[in-house]
């Protein structure tokens, strides 16, 4: 296990991702400031350029993904990625955005 800045890996993700991306996906991050989390670097990296990739698939025109962190308490981070993309009804999503969260204890 290596100490991991997840607002890197998630920076670094995106940057395997956003050019396949051009104009038609605005990537919006709203980072905070985070401890390092240990982990395996490349296997987190991997996990969140799959949820970025779908994230991506989802928008078949022009759209935007969200990436934001937050510290969750003491010993916890939250990372939440969010799409225009279709996939959830307007019934259960009324600000029409799709949300993977993953809290990872630190």
């Amino acid at each position: 296990l290596e100490s991991v800045d997840i607002n890197a890996s998630l920076d670094a993700a995106l940057s395997l991702l956003v050019p396949a991306w051009g104009e038609r996906i605005t990537v919006v991050r709203e980072y905070s400031e985070l401890p390092a989390v240990s982990c395996m670097p490349a296997q987190i990296c991997r996990a969140f350029v799959l949820i970025l990739e779908n994230a991506g698939q989802a928008i078949s025109e022009r759209g935007r993904v969200q990436v934001s962190t937050r510290a969750g308490g003491t010993r916890n981070i939250e990372i939440r990625i969010a799409d225009s993309g279709t996939g959830i009804s307007d019934e259960f999503n009324a600000d029409k955005l799709r949300y993977h969260k993953i809290i990872i204890m630190t």
